[in-house]
C-alpha cells in the first residue's frame, strides 16, 4: 500500500461499520488447508454479489477477490476516525 502505508506501519481496523467504497480495508481469505491465513491492504472499489474490486498503488491496479474466498473485510481507521473530529 505505498505510498499510503508503508511496511511495518501500524494501522488499527474495526468490525463495527461496514466498510464503504473508498475505505483503505484489510481483507482477510478464509483460512488454507494448511491453517495459513491470507490477508490484503488495499482500497475498496466495489463489493458485487460475487466479488470484491479492490484497487492497490504499486503497482497502480485493480484486482478482483470472489467473496466466496473472503473470510471478512475490516475497516481501516483514518484519522478523523481516531481523534473524533
Amino acid at each position: 500500500m505505498e505510498p499510503r502505508y508503508f511496511a511495518g506501519e501500524l494501522i488499527l481496523v474495526e468490525k463495527r461499520r461496514p466498510p464503504q467504497n473508498g475505505d483503505n480495508v484489510v481483507v482477510e481469505l478464509h483460512p488454507s488447508p494448511d491453517g495459513t491465513c491470507e490477508a490484503f491492504l488495499k482500497v475498496l472499489v466495489a463489493r458485487t454479489p460475487t466479488k470484491l474490486r479492490l484497487r492497490q498503488y504499486n503497482p497502480a491496479k485493480e484486482i478482483e477477490i470472489d467473496l466466496a474466498k473472503v473470510g471478512q473485510v475490516l475497516r481501516v481507521l483514518n484519522t478523523v476516525d481516531l481523534l473524533g473530529i
